[in-house]
């Protein structure tokens, strides 16, 4: 086959999408990408959910650090329960509240952004060391209006959201640091 034919074949192929994508996929075949955590060992995803339902969690003080507290322990666990706990986690949770949306006619508030503060600390009891910490923000936004029972909820709701949210975001992070610890 003559050079120019060859070029004009490959020209071909590459326009036509189905062959395109198909090409697409044989290139990104070799790609290392993986999950951080889960249940295949294949590549060292066991030993990192290990290492976090080996972690112990502080009790909580008050109803938003329990709900962190309660998606920490399902996120590290995964529901099934663990003896040994190999590390200890500390947190302190701040969170503020700050008007949003202001309402034309009244001057009041309307909507309000929650926003959650935490900061973490996993230690190895044993060794007395810091193994890792860090500092998460996570907010949330709701909305108030001239029903008190409406607002509590819609308050509440917005406290389980940031503090879900804060949570998987320790949880990425404490995996994260497992996986390229060495």
């Amino acid at each position: 086959m003559s050079e120019s034919r060859q070029m004009q074949w490959t020209l071909r192929i590459l326009k036509t999408p189905a062959l395109a994508v198909i090409l697409l996929g044989l290139l990104t075949a070799a790609c290392n990408v993986r999950p951080v955590y889960g249940p295949n060992g294949g590549y060292g995803i066991d030993k990192v959910s290990n290492e976090l339902a080996a972690i112990g969690i502080d009790s909580a003080k008050g109803r938003v650090s329990q709900e962190l507290r309660n998606r920490l322990i399902f996120t590290f666990n995964h529901g099934r329960s663990v003896a040994e706990k190999r590390y200890q986690m500390s947190y302190t949770l701040a969170e503020s509240d700050d008007a949003i949306a202001i309402e034309e006619r009244s001057g009041a508030p309307s909507s309000y952004r929650l926003t959650v503060i935490v900061q973490y600390r996993v230690m190895d009891p044993v060794a007395n060391t810091l193994v890792t910490a860090g500092t998460v923000r996570a907010s949330a936004s709701y909305d108030r209006s001239s029903q008190s029972f409406a607002n509590i909820r819609a308050r509440r709701d917005a406290e389980n959201r940031a503090a879900n949210s804060a949570a998987d975001e320790i949880t990425a992070r404490i995996s994260t640091f497992f996986a390229t610890r060495q």
